[in-house]
């Protein structure tokens, strides 16, 4: 969990950053600079706990907006699967079968039925 929230702070850092009236490179500096301290946290929290050693692989990784984008959409539709296997007792051919109804649905329609309630 703490993993996932660095990674959306970061992003949401970058977003604010790249949003500021400043030039290019004093954004790309800015940037960088938010990316050595994801890459520090994430290296602190790998150490910190045996159960999260895997995290420094990422410390590793060239990270960019890319990466940042791929796994922020990633972890927002988790709890929406993880809701969906429940609803489908816990059957993966059940849940299997649910996935697949969706991605005959439109965006719209899916984003629909994969809200979570709070």
């Amino acid at each position: 969990r703490k993993f996932k929230v660095m990674l959306f702070q970061s992003r949401e850092e970058l977003q604010n950053t790249y949003a500021q009236d400043q030039t290019d490179d004093q954004k790309r500096k800015a940037k960088a600079r938010i990316i050595v301290q994801l890459k520090s946290t994430i290296m602190e929290l790998s150490q910190a706990d045996p159960s999260n050693r895997r995290l420094a692989n990422w410390s590793q990784r060239q990270i960019n907006n890319a990466l940042l984008g791929a796994t922020a959409v990633y972890y927002r539709q988790v709890p929406a699967f993880i809701a969906l296997f429940e609803k489908s007792n816990r059957d993966f051919p059940a849940f299997f079968a649910a996935v697949k109804n969706l991605t005959q649905l439109n965006q719209e329609k899916r984003e629909a039925m994969l809200q979570v309630p709070k």
